[in-house]
């Protein structure tokens, strides 16, 4: 799940919430200093809703390409701190703040994510 986005402009806003799932390849690089770049390519599988304060309120699913770039540092043999950015390849919403037609608005947006974190490795 991801928080709702608000887009507001002169008294019209429209807000997107909803939830994703992903499927990637990961390749990672250890340097000999214990850091590690990582990079993650594939699909993400979004659901969406847009409402607003007029009339708008749609859902929807669409598959979408899905890129994660990000570093991270080996403390132990098993132990890694890292940091990732993700973004999501979606749509943004062209009509807004003109009125427009519903397939203007049932788009789903671009999602842009950092994450921070620890992993154990066996």
């Amino acid at each position: 799940m991801y928080p709702e986005n608000k887009y507001e402009l002169n008294g019209l806003q429209l807000n997107y919430e909803g939830k994703h799932g992903d499927l990637m390849g990961i390749g990672r690089y250890k340097f000999d200093s214990g850091w590690i770049v990582i990079s993650k390519f594939g699909l993400a599988f979004v659901k969406q809703v847009t409402s607003g304060n007029s009339s708008v309120n749609y859902s929807k699913q669409q598959t979408l390409p899905k890129i994660t770039l990000g570093v991270g540092y080996e403390l132990t043999n098993n132990w890694e701190l890292n940091t990732q950015l993700s973004h999501v390849f979606g749509s943004k919403p062209t009509a807004f703040p003109n009125p427009g037609t519903s397939d203007d608005y049932n788009q789903v947006a671009s999602i842009d994510m950092m994450a921070l974190g620890i992993s154990y490795n066996f």
